[in-house]
């Protein structure tokens, strides 16, 4: 298990499930709170999206890759530039984040996103991100959620 930033922060913390243990890992790029963090194979974590910034409404479409096997010289965050059609419409926080296995993807539901002149609303789109082939797309569904 893996937590990072808890309110706007920088520090990440892994848990060892056989020791019971907290370690301190090196900083996040970027103090951030309200993202995702998702445990993709081989060995390796997914950090989406959040709020960066000193006045929180910064919010973000980044994807961050930490790999937990590897030697750590510099920051071990390393930041993931993939395609994203409509990019200013996949800044988010407070979104869920699963990894489907099967299609080696991230899907992502829902957050708050912003909108113009300082507003934001509560989402119900679904967006999956290809880890192989490195893209974002929109999913298309067949009605609103009910309550978002």
């Amino acid at each position: 298990m893996v937590q990072a930033g808890g309110a706007l922060s920088d520090e990440c913390w892994l848990f060892n499930t056989t020791s019971s243990c907290w370690t301190q890992y090196p900083s996040l790029v970027e103090a951030v709170a309200g993202h995702t963090l998702t445990l993709a194979p081989p060995n390796r974590v997914l950090l989406f999206g959040g709020l960066t910034g000193v006045d929180t409404e910064n919010y973000s479409d980044r994807l961050y890759t930490l790999y937990l096997l590897k030697n750590h010289t510099a920051t071990p965050w390393e930041l993931t530039t993939p395609i994203i059609p409509h990019s200013n419409h996949l800044r988010r926080y407070g979104h869920t984040t699963v990894l489907d296995s099967a299609s080696r993807s991230l899907v992502v539901f829902g957050g708050i996103v912003p909108l113009p002149r300082i507003q934001k609303e509560k989402s119900s789109e679904v967006w999956v991100y290809n880890i192989a082939q490195n893209v974002w797309s929109l999913v298309k569904t067949t009605r609103e959620v009910p309550g978002v």
